[in-house]
């Protein structure tokens, strides 16, 4: 099937463009979003809080800063201690937190490798292959057969043995601050 019977250009450099400044202004939106309704609906933010038993003892969370300037609460997020995360959200809140963490050392590390990977393609790719727009900046750049084409099947094992160790160690963390955290709480 070529690319004429789907009706999209493979080479159309825009269609990436648009999409990815679409995502970009979704997620700025959801942050600006966030940074707004956060501290004006705390039930929904801080649940624990809202519901909690009139003879338990719960801590309020560390202050965002949501004031001057309303964006601090990013940089407070990344410095929030597991105790105190445990005692706010849950365990299961939690590792869902420590999922997201987990995502963006691993999408850190997979990026920096793929821009390595980019930079192979271009100053390595046939330029006599005809490839044009976003073409000239994928795999489909080099010449069939070629030798380079190993060094992409090399990091595409890398990096999904690097995310089965990160998942297999995220895991035993769970499974230990479960432990830890239901023993506790039991008594």
């Amino acid at each position: 099937m070529s690319s004429n019977d789907t009706g999209v250009d493979p080479n159309n450099t825009e269609q990436f463009l648009s999409n990815l400044f679409l995502n970009l202004g979704i997620a700025t939106g959801c942050i600006i979003f966030f940074t707004y309704i956060g501290p004006r609906v705390p039930w929904c933010y801080t649940p624990r809080l809202a519901w909690k038993n009139e003879n338990a003892r719960v801590d309020t969370p560390p202050h965002l800063h949501f004031g001057f300037c309303r964006f601090f609460w990013i940089r407070r997020m990344f410095s929030i201690t597991e105790e105190e995360l445990l005692a706010y959200v849950g365990v299961d809140g939690y590792m869902y937190l420590r999922f997201f963490q987990l995502g963006l050392k691993y999408f850190s590390l997979v990026s920096v490798a793929a821009i390595v990977l980019l930079a192979i393609d271009v100053k390595y790719g046939d330029a006599e292959l005809g490839n044009t727009g976003f073409d000239s900046y994928t795999i489909s750049n080099l010449e069939p057969g070629s030798d380079l084409l190993f060094v992409h099947l090399a990091a595409a094992y890398c990096f999904t043995a690097l995310l089965v160790y990160l998942l297999w160690r995220e895991f035993h963390h769970y499974i230990e601050v479960r432990r830890k955290y239901y023993l506790t709480h039991m008594n």
